[in-house]
């Protein structure tokens, strides 16, 4: 199979990606003194930029990838706002269904970087539900566009209520790829494809965590709470992609990381695309696996484009095939 032909099926494709949007700040300087205030090092700022993040940064991925992209979220009337929206139209992102909205800040994630470590990140967030006004605009945006899929991201910071999921999922306009938080499982019912990390999945399933009843339990997982297909992502242990066939081991790409600040965008926006453009969950799953691991060697959040990852998959692919696993429990 050339993988190559599927990766160039993804121009063609249209995504909607509904959640959190954040803004995030990389402020860097230098570390040279102690304060005398408190025992904290004192950071001489040279440099800030802005980055897309959360439902942003998977907008930002897809995009990079060569997807049309809308994106829905609600940002605050503010200076962070702005930057947002700036960012989104210089990347071609289609922006008509972010909300403005006068009762909430923008989120907003701010890293100090010195010397290429990070010291410090402070948030600025509100996580109270919608107001209706807002959740009406949002839930009109959401019932008009017409797209290949969606893409719920949860970050936890207020967007979803069970009402919203219950219209994206029962819409059933397209597929709805899922990228969880620690709630509204339940809610996800008759989603394409769930991915939550590992940490998540304990949580949720409540297991033991030797292998066997690892791989059962992300069977049950997915047929209890309906879903059609699953991907775990567990780090540099790769993944677990599941479905009702049973359960694929997906290796890692071994590479050095050096951030891994937007990988989990990285790979549902992955996912996402190859799975829309005809792969298996299985290539799709080692796909993705790949991604991520380009990913990580870079710093922040930022997205991997189609010449990277075709010249990986020429280098990779084989030899992770030929790594991967099958259990079938049937």
């Amino acid at each position: 199979m050339r993988i190559e032909k599927f990766l160039s099926k993804f121009k063609d494709k249209k995504v909607l990606v509904a959640g959190d949007i954040i803004l995030d700040i990389y402020a860097y300087g230098l570390v040279e003194r102690i304060s005398p205030e408190a025992p904290v090092p004192v950071v001489d700022l040279r440099e800030e930029s802005y980055r897309l993040g959360g439902a942003a940064n998977v907008a930002l991925n897809l995009k990079a990838l060569g997807a049309e992209v809308a994106l829905s979220g609600v940002i605050g009337q503010d200076f962070y706002g702005k930057k947002v929206l700036e960012l989104l139209r210089e990347n071609e992102i289609h922006d008509e269904g972010v909300v403005i909205s006068t009762f909430r800040h923008t989120t907003v994630k701010t890293r100090i970087v010195s010397q290429g470590q990070q010291i410090i990140r402070i948030d600025k967030e509100k996580r109270e539900p919608l107001i209706e006004e807002e959740k009406k605009k949002i839930l009109s945006f959401l019932q008009e566009d017409a797209v290949d899929a969606i893409i719920i991201e949860d970050y936890n910071k207020g967007f979803f209520s069970p009402d919203i999921i219950r219209v994206i999922i029962e819409g059933k306009k397209a597929p709805v790829f899922v990228d969880p938080k620690y709630k509204y499982y339940e809610h996800f019912k008759g989603a394409h494809l769930v991915k939550p990390n590992f940490k998540e999945f304990v949580r949720v399933s409540m297991l033991n965590e030797d292998e066997m009843n690892v791989m059962q339990a992300a069977l049950r997982f997915r047929k209890n709470f309906g879903y059609k297909n699953v991907v775990i992502t567990r780090g540099d242990q790769g993944m677990l992609a599941v479905s009702q066939e049973g359960v694929y081991e997906i290796p890692a790409l071994k590479r050095e990381v050096f951030d891994v600040t937007g990988a989990g965008d990285t790979v549902i926006s992955v996912l996402t695309l190859a799975m829309i453009s005809g792969l298996s969950i299985e290539d799709a799953a080692l796909l993705a696996s790949i991604a991520a691991g380009i990913e990580v060697t870079k710093v922040g959040a930022s997205p991997v484009f189609p010449g990277e990852l075709k010249d990986a998959v020429k280098e990779e692919w084989k030899k992770m095939k030929e790594r991967v696993r099958f259990f079938d429990f049937t």
